[in-house]
């Protein structure tokens, strides 16, 4: 959470507890990409017991980007995270900066496999669509010859996110 006064880039992770993953694996990036420059809070590190609609408050207000994961996945409770970026753009009225900077406070909605909700799509972010992927599987035994295959196949993709995984 952002407790630190030091120079770090505070950042809020909002997501369904749905899209938790998804939500930790952007977080643990970040944090390993950026290991003293960027401060993550994500509401299910959050201490238990604590009163967490204070914390996500208190937490937004500090916050200079708020990332919003959209997955498009049906929820029990709602469709998106509203609360988070309803806080966030209220406290950009007392806030409209980043910390010890000239630089806008940003929201940057992550949408995969789905499209940016309409609460939030007036801000550019990122997609991850099911035309942008391709899915390669290899059989340990042949990966050399099917790498080889694979790349000669799909020249004309390359700008396409590859997802694969190895049999052993």
């Amino acid at each position: 959470m952002p407790y630190t006064e030091e120079d770090t880039l505070n950042v809020f992770m909002s997501f369904a507890s749905e899209d938790a993953g998804i939500a930790n694996a952007i977080a643990a990036t970040l944090r390993k990409a950026f290991p003293r420059d960027v401060e993550i809070t994500t509401m299910n590190e959050f201490p238990l017991g604590e009163n967490w609609r204070y914390l996500i408050d208190n937490s937004i207000a500090k916050t200079d980007v708020l990332v919003a994961v959209a997955t498009g996945r049906l929820k029990p409770s709602h469709s998106f995270t509203g609360q988070e970026v309803g806080s966030f753009s209220f406290s950009m009225r007392d806030k409209p900066k980043i910390s010890k900077s000239d630089i806008d406070r940003r929201i940057i909605p992550f949408a995969v496999l789905a499209s940016v909700p309409d609460t939030i799509n007036e801000f550019e972010g990122i997609t991850i669509d099911r035309t942008s992927l391709r899915d390669l599987r290899f059989d340990s035994s042949r990966l050399h010859r099917e790498l080889i295959e694979s790349a000669s196949l799909n020249n004309s993709d390359s700008d396409k996110v590859c997802l694969f995984s190895i049999r052993y």
